[in-house]
């Protein structure tokens, strides 16, 4: 299966934004993990094939009441590290 990088900008840091994708993601039966990173965006590493990355973005685009996602960004990963779960980091 593919593995993707997503990276959000916005109000995505502070706000409950990782739980909210690691519950996301397990609702739809995804892999990965999630992090903040330093510049304040937050990146996200999946398993998924391009239907189930299509509503995952649109669910993380919607986010939670106190986040706002600006910008989406999504990159085909060449090396793909394996997951048994999604993890937040």
């Amino acid at each position: 299966m593919p593995q993707w990088e997503i990276i959000l900008q916005g109000r995505v840091q502070g706000v409950g934004f990782r739980y909210f994708a690691k519950k996301q993601a397990l609702r739809l039966g995804l892999r990965g993990c999630v992090r903040n990173l330093p510049d304040g965006s937050v990146c996200i590493v999946v398993d998924a094939d391009d239907r189930d990355l299509e509503l995952y973005c649109e669910l993380l685009r919607r986010g939670t009441f106190f986040s706002r996602v600006d910008t989406l960004r999504t990159e085909l990963i060449d090396k793909p590290k394996e997951y048994n779960d999604f993890e937040i980091l």
